[in-house]
């Protein structure tokens, strides 16, 4: 058994499932309970991620602190990339939740933070309209033999309150 978010899970299910063929896989993962503080705003359709700034940041130092080496996966090295994009475009404005904002609209760069942050557990995510953060998040990726996508829901909820390209032949 593998502790994925907080739920422990089989190890032959891989995480995510393999890109390039048809899938429909679900995990609900919990989200913190507290908004973390200092923090930064990540706007994800319809909701917004509240994430631990000092972990973006983190993330972001690892990239400058060691060149890419050929045996590290890439998803490690564009979570690295991202995470120093999204820093370099940090506004002086805070949004309600007293968190940094980006001085430009959400981009795949913002989207791939927020969402990484989502599944490794370690965001407060709170819905358009609301000021409770909810307590878990189902990611569902779901794909045919032409795309995938990745769907973010409040558990329960039938639609999505986010969804990204996942990949595309």
């Amino acid at each position: 058994m593998v502790l994925v978010g907080a739920y422990a899970v089989a190890e032959a299910q891989p995480w995510p499932p393999p890109a390039g063929q048809s899938v429909d896989e679900a995990r609900t993962f919990r989200q913190l309970t507290k908004r973390p503080a200092p923090c930064l705003a990540i706007k994800t359709g319809e909701a917004t991620a509240l994430l631990p700034l000092a972990a973006v940041q983190q993330q972001a130092q690892a990239s400058l602190q060691s060149r890419h080496k050929d045996d590290e996966p890439r998803a490690t090295v564009l979570a690295r990339i991202q995470a120093q994009r999204v820093l370099q475009h940090l506004a002086v404005a805070k949004d309600s939740f007293g968190c940094l904002l980006s001085d430009r609209a959400p981009d795949a760069d913002a989207e791939g933070v927020a969402a990484r942050f989502m599944e490794a557990g370690q965001a407060y995510v709170v819905l358009n309209g609301s000021s409770a953060g909810i307590p878990e998040v189902k990611i569902q990726y779901v794909s045919d033999e032409v795309m995938g996508n990745i769907r973010y829901y409040q558990p329960g909820d039938r639609r999505p309150f986010f969804i990204r390209s996942w990949w595309v032949r």
